[in-house]
């Protein structure tokens, strides 16, 4: 095969890692959007617990 020297032999490898990194960072993305929706709406849920009146019998 001839080397074209406009086209480095390590192109192919070079596209495999940009594609790679920016698959990373979206994914990277997505986890803190997820974690941060999940956290969002655990603290919600737990002020709407505390502003209930507590059930059961009071002893």
């Amino acid at each position: 095969m001839v080397s074209n020297p406009l086209i480095p032999s390590f192109y192919p490898f070079l596209i495999v890692f940009v594609y790679l990194l920016i698959l990373a960072i979206c994914a990277g993305i997505l986890y803190l959007v997820i974690r941060l929706a999940v956290l969002h709406a655990l603290r919600g849920h737990q002020r709407w617990l505390e502003s209930r009146p507590p059930r059961g019998p009071v002893q």
